[in-house]
Parts: structure tokens; C-alpha cells; sequence
């Protein structure tokens, strides 16, 4: 059955499914960093997707999870979609034209902050000391 975007019945629903999601990650014992979408061009998408971010960036809060608003990275100001970044003197195109894809720099830029939050550390095991050690003989 159809069930009205935003109404009270959905909001509760679509809130189920994000803690699930959530859960789901902390029950196999993995991190969740959470990233919000970004303004979009049209006007009643970029209001669907402000509306998200706050259930998105409310279930972070209170599951105690990293939430990464993608608007500051894309260069996105207040609730204004921009389709460009300035980093330094150079401005540089986040989305295509139809205001919602990502261009390669802005899917770039995206991840670089994604991998900012990450820290990755290996242990060495004894047969990879040993495969290095003869590596650099």
C-alpha cells in the first residue's frame, strides 16, 4: 500500500529502516559512517532530500554513528544547491547538469573525506615478515 512521502505513518517506517540498517552494521561489530545527500537542483527533490538528512543525521545522533553531510563538501551552502566547489582559486564541478549525479571530482572529493574517518591498521603475519624480508634481500 502506498503510504504518503513525509507523513507520520512513513516518517515512522522509514526511521524503523534506518535504525535496522544501523544495527544490522553494529551487530557484525562494523563502524557505519552515514552520509547525507546532497541539495539537488530541483526544488521539491532538494526539499525531499533536506527532509532526509534530518532523519538521516537524528537516527545518526542518537545510534551514537558518524553522520558526513555531503553539502559542505560539495560546496553546497544553507539549503542552496551549487553545482561547484571552490578549493582555492580553482572552482570545480560536483554534479552534472541534471543536478544530481556526481561528477568524478565531486565523487572524489566525497571520498576523500569518507577515508579521512577511516584508520586502518594490519597486523603483519609471520609468513608475509618472511615474504618481505626476502623481497628486500
Amino acid at each position: 500500500p502506498y503510504i504518503k512521502f513525509k507523513s507520520p505513518e512513513w516518517e515512522e517506517i522509514y526511521r524503523d529502516r534506518i535504525k535496522e540498517i544501523i544495527q544490522t552494521a553494529q551487530s557484525h561489530q562494523a563502524n557505519v559512517i552515514w552520509l547525507g545527500a546532497p541539495n539537488m537542483k530541483k526544488a521539491k527533490l532538494n526539499d525531499g532530500m533536506l527532509y532526509l538528512n534530518n532523519l538521516y543525521s537524528s537516527e545518526a545522533n542518537q545510534h551514537k554513528i558518524q553522520f558526513i553531510s555531503t553539502n559542505e563538501i560539495l560546496g553546497n551552502k544553507d539549503d542552496q544547491y551549487a553545482n561547484f566547489v571552490q578549493l582555492g582559486e580553482k572552482n570545480i564541478k560536483v554534479t552534472i547538469d541534471d543536478g544530481i549525479h556526481f561528477t568524478n571530482a565531486g565523487q572524489q572529493l566525497i571520498a576523500q573525506k569518507v577515508l579521512s574517518y577511516i584508520n586502518v591498521e594490519t597486523e603483519k603475519t609471520s609468513d608475509e615478515k618472511a615474504v618481505r624480508q626476502s623481497i628486500y634481500k
